[in-house]
C-alpha cells in the first residue's frame, strides 16, 4: 500500500511543531547509529532546536570533541574530497546523462 503525499506546509501549533521535531530528531539519531555501526566509523551530530537554547548533541559532547577535534587536525585537502554542494552534484549529474 503505497504512502500518501504529505503536503509541506508552515505547522502553526506550536506543540504540534515540537513533537514532529522530536520525532524527526529521534530519527535522525537513530540513523546515525546505525551508520556509526554498520560502517564502522566515528561520526556525531549536533542538533540545534528553535524550543531549546543548547544544542543536543549525540553520542555525548566529548565523543563529539573528539570526531571534531580529529576532522579538523585533517589536510583541507582531506576535509573537502568527498564534499559537495548542489552546484557540483547538478553537474555530476549531468555529465552521466
Amino acid at each position: 500500500m503505497p504512502r500518501r503525499k504529505v503536503t509541506l506546509a508552515y505547522m502553526s501549533n506550536k506543540s504540534e511543531r515540537k513533537i514532529s521535531f522530536n520525532k524527526r530528531k529521534k530519527g535522525l539519531i537513530k540513523k546515525a547509529s546505525e551508520l556509526c555501526t554498520l560502517c564502522a566509523v566515528d561520526g556525531c551530530a549536533i542538533i540545534y532546536s528553535p524550543f531549546e537554547s543548547q544544542p543536543e548533541v549525540w553520542p555525548s559532547p566529548e565523543e563529539t570533541a573528539s570526531v571534531l577535534s580529529r576532522y579538523n587536525s585533517l589536510p583541507e585537502i582531506e576535509q573537502t574530497r568527498y564534499m559537495t554542494n548542489l552546484e557540483s552534484f547538478t553537474k555530476q549529474r549531468l555529465e552521466k546523462l
